[in-house]
Formats: structure tokens, sequence, C-alpha cells
């Protein structure tokens, strides 16, 4: 059947009114792309503020030995006559001069904190001479050059504690070795350097005391009571000298 005129001009009024509803359309959805791609690529992203500079850790203990004399926080306790522990100048600064002549003492410093929070030793020394005939392993040679102590508290009485015992030892006792004390079952030695190849040059150390202590001693570390120095020649009657600088125990 054909399709009748007067069909045919229905259709057509209706196929323009669709075209204009088509072209209205058409034009509606570019005006909206044209509107977001306008609204996207005008954006400007805000600029990226700095983050706030992270301050580095601070250290619950730090001592520069400045000055010209000890600072009123060290003691110094003899076990056998006195070494003599001085300020002196150094390449621009001042740094601690041990000088130990058959005698043995100890400077001691307090700190209360947990090996968990500030498990960090660092510090530096040099060794000017070694004392002759000495053996960490004997009672009878039992000296060093240098000595950093950590002091633990493991009961209410004074004289209960455990140290951690870093050493500048002797050719006798290589580098590296971990050794018991020849006096104390609390007491562990951790050789740090050993002989003369470094010796009048400054060596910057750096242990984590809260893993060397459960190395040490199979357990927790408890709380820190002190840290220590010491140069002794009490048992070899020998003559040693060195120097300490920059020790700090931090995060």
């Amino acid at each position: 059947m054909e399709l009748h005129p007067s069909a045919a001009h229905q259709v057509g009024i209706l196929h323009r009114v669709r075209v204009v509803v088509g072209v209205c359309f058409l034009l509606g959805a570019g005006f909206l792309w044209a509107g977001r791609e306008y609204a996207r690529t005008s954006a400007r992203p805000e600029a990226a503020q700095p983050s706030p500079a992270r301050r580095p850790p601070t250290p619950i203990f730090e001592e520069r030995f400045n000055g010209t004399h000890l600072s009123g926080r060290w003691r110094d306790d003899s076990r056998f006559g006195w070494t003599r522990y001085t300020i002196v100048p150094d390449a621009g600064s001042t740094v601690l001069r041990a000088d130990s002549q058959s005698a043995a003492s100890t400077l001691i410093a307090p700190v209360s904190c947990s090996a968990v929070d500030y498990p960090r030793l660092r510090w530096r020394w040099k060794v000017e001479r070694l004392p002759a005939g000495a053996d960490l392993s004997l009672r009878r040679g039992s000296d060093a050059a240098a000595r950093v102590y950590v002091v633990f508290t493991i009961g209410r009485l004074l004289w209960q504690k455990r140290l951690l015992n870093y050493v500048w030892a002797t050719s006798r006792d290589p580098n590296g070795i971990q050794l018991p004390s020849a006096f104390s079952r609390n007491s562990a030695i951790f050789v740090i350097e050993s002989g003369d190849e470094f010796l009048n040059q400054w060596r910057t150390e750096e242990r984590n005391i809260y893993v060397d202590y459960r190395r040490a001693f199979g357990a927790e570390p408890p709380p820190l009571a002190a840290i220590a120095l010491m140069t002794d020649t009490d048992n070899t009657r020998s003559h040693a000298i060195a120097y300490y600088d920059d020790i700090t125990l931090g995060p």
C-alpha cells in the first residue's frame, strides 16, 4: 500500500519537529560538554603547602664537654687511685682528656629513661696511648684505654646494677667480640675498637643499647641509671691516655 499524501504531509511535519528537537538536544549536550571541559581545563590546583619541617629527635642525654671544666652532672668515683680527667682544646673545640697511670676512677652521670624509648648511644673517642699488657679476659690484665658504660638498675639496692661496657681494647682483644667481665656476670664487654691501627685518630661509634642488652643478658632491659666513662690502668700498672666527646643518648 502506498503512503497517502496527507499522511506524508503529517509525516513531514513530524519529521521536521523531530529534527528541530534533535538539533536542540545536540546543541544542549554540546554546551553542557563545553562547560564541563572549560571547568576542567581552567581549574588550577591549589599550590601544595610545604609540610612543616620535622625536628630531629631530641636526645635525653647529651654531653659536648664545652667550657673549661667538667659540668656538675659528672661524679668522679675512684676504684684504685685517680684517673686525671680534664677538659682540653682539640681542633677548635674542647674535649675530655683521660690520663691514667696505675689508677682507675670512673666519671658517672645519672640518666633516667628506658632503652626502648632511647636506644641509640653515640659518641666519639680517640686513644693516644694503650695500656701495656692489658687482657680483658683476665683480672690481672683487665684494663682499657677507653670505656663507655651504660648502667641499668635491676633492683632496689644501690649495687644491683647491670652494665654494658663498650671498650677500646688492646690488640689482645679483637675488635667486634663480646666478652664476659672478669669481675662480674652482671657486666658485658663489647670490644668496639682495639689495637693501635687508629691510634691518635677520632673514631665515631653508635650502638643500639636495647639490642645489646638483650644480646648480653637475654632479657628486656630494665630502666637506665647512668652513663659512665673510664680509662683504667690499675691492674697492669701501666699508662693510658684517651679522649672522649659528643656523647648522646636518643631515640
